[in-house]
């Protein structure tokens, strides 16, 4: 059985609440290798529950809006400042975004000036 099946049968529960996925505790909570392994598992659960992973959301709010700072874009999402960067950086790792001149994520396919 998998970790995560496992912590659901003790009660573990996940939410999404304001575009936020939160987490619920089981009853007598988690451990410290139990908490880490979820956080590593943070944006598979984040898909399996909504639909679609972050990075998706980032890129999607690029294309539809244009250059954006990952602080900007924290804010337009409602998103923590860490996520929209976690989501920037596995964009950028994977080459789906560069940044312009100005340090905005500008998606690959439709960016014409870059630094790098």
């Amino acid at each position: 059985m998998s970790l995560l099946a496992e912590l659901c049968q003790r009660g573990l529960r996940f939410r999404v609440k304001g575009g936020e996925m939160q987490l619920c505790r089981p009853p007598g909570g988690l451990n410290d290798a139990e908490a880490e392994a979820l956080a590593a598992m943070r944006e598979q659960i984040r898909a399996a529950i909504t639909g679609t992973t972050d990075a998706h959301t980032y890129l999607a709010h690029l294309l539809a809006h244009g250059p954006r700072s990952y602080g900007a874009l924290a804010y337009e999402l409602h998103w923590t400042p860490s996520r929209a960067w976690r989501a920037e950086e596995a964009l950028r790792t994977a080459g789906r975004i560069i940044h312009d001149k100005a340090g905005r994520g500008v998606p690959a396919e439709t960016s014409e000036e870059t630094d790098e």
